[in-house]
């Protein structure tokens, strides 16, 4: 079962507030010495309250003396910096719930505007809208829009790098048929076959700067044939 959420406020009956007091002191200890033992790190704790006559001190009064004698030392701008007091706190926590409001506001409207766009494209007409609903609609297909462009950007450049490398790979690929018909022979009948398999045809190839073409499927294809035809030749 899930711990419901504890409303921050003060406890009004006292026997309530005290055994509140008790606990969340416990847990404090206990997480004050959790995080000195886990993190190497020095931490204290000095706890005033109306149900004790004394103040609880963690972990030690020297220990807790040391401590502060070391933080009074400590240049005024070193010891102030991370230092908020409650009204600090909470003016923190107020900003911080605004801006999450103020997102969850736009990402609600967005998605009702993106539903008004839909509602349009079905051919619902747009003078039954305000004018700030026809602002926001603007926004949003403009927005659409200039995503769609990059994306068509993107796989433009993405195309172009594919034709460079396949350029790229033509040397290659001609130094592998000049290697096969050099072990095969260029006057017999295998040598002529790669020669032929060198030869540019419409369908498969790919020209270089030199103006020459191979055909890369039906070359790789032959010299595999050669290889389970001939299994003690080894290309040279």
């Amino acid at each position: 079962m899930a711990r419901r959420r504890v409303r921050l406020h003060y406890i009004a009956n006292e026997s309530s507030r005290k055994t509140t007091f008790r606990k969340r002191k416990k847990s404090l200890l206990k997480k004050v010495d959790e995080i000195s033992t886990l993190c190497d790190i020095k931490a204290a704790a000095i706890i005033y309250s109306p149900f004790d006559s004394e103040p609880e001190v963690f972990p030690s009064h020297p220990e807790v003396r040391q401590l502060l004698t070391r933080f009074r030392d400590m240049p005024e701008m070193d010891k102030t910096r991370k230092m908020v007091d409650q009204e600090t706190f909470l003016r923190q926590r107020i900003d911080k719930a605004r801006e999450q409001t103020k997102k969850v506001k736009r990402e609600n409207r967005d998605k009702e505007i993106s539903q008004i766009m839909f509602s349009c494209l079905k051919g619902k007409s747009v003078f039954d809208l305000e004018m700030r609903d026809l602002h926001d609609l603007y926004f949003i297909i403009e927005r659409n829009l200039m995503e769609l462009e990059i994306k068509k950007q993107d796989k433009q450049e993405k195309n172009q790098e594919n034709k460079l490398n396949l350029v790229e790979a033509v040397p290659a690929a001609a130094e592998l048929g000049r290697m096969m018909r050099s072990v095969f022979g260029e006057g017999t009948s295998r040598g002529m076959e790669y020669e032929a398999d060198a030869v540019p045809n419409d369908a498969n190839v790919v020209p270089n700067d030199a103006g020459y073409g191979l055909d890369i499927v039906a070359a790789t294809n032959v010299f595999k044939g050669d290889l389970e035809a001939s299994p003690g030749r080894a290309p040279v």
